[in-house]
């Protein structure tokens, strides 16, 4: 399944959505512990998923490799872009990003990659690229007006 395919999963309900179509793996996250009440996370694969206090989709993560000691996401990405994908080669496919910032360092974050996000009709995709070398660390997808900033 496409990533951009998942945009219809944000802002409804988790259980019957497309995403607990995915696979085997995904119906077993749900039966995993959540790190908070709101969050259903599969280190092992990549993902994590965050709800509202009544199950809806809210915001889904991809973590590129070692991102919070998560393993890299191995589903399809969109317009054939990999972890590997450089920024340039993220805004050769999306074009100009609605909202950036080049690498930082924030007082309550630390050091902090560059980011680029898109606000599409449906929701927002955001890339985060790794600190100092070429390849994106984080997609997120989000639902539409959920985006800090946005």
């Amino acid at each position: 399944m496409p990533l951009l395919s998942l945009l219809p999963i944000l802002g409804r309900p988790f259980v019957g959505s497309p995403l607990e179509a995915l696979g085997p793996w995904v119906a077993r996250l749900s039966a995993l512990p959540a790190v908070a009440p709101d969050a259903l996370v599969h280190t092992a694969i990549g993902l994590e998923v965050c709800l509202s206090s009544d199950s809806i989709v809210e915001t889904v993560f991809l973590h590129g490799w070692g991102h919070e000691r998560f393993a890299q996401y191995s589903g399809p990405l969109p317009e054939g872009l990999t972890f590997a994908s450089s920024r340039k080669e993220v805004r050769t496919v999306f074009g100009r990003p609605s909202s950036s910032a080049d690498e930082q360092v924030l007082e309550y974050l630390g050091p902090i990659g560059a980011w680029d996000r898109y606000d599409l009709p449906a929701a927002h995709l955001h890339f985060q690229y790794r600190m100092s070398e070429p390849g994106i660390v984080l997609i997120t997808l989000m639902a539409r007006g959920t985006a800090p900033g946005a």
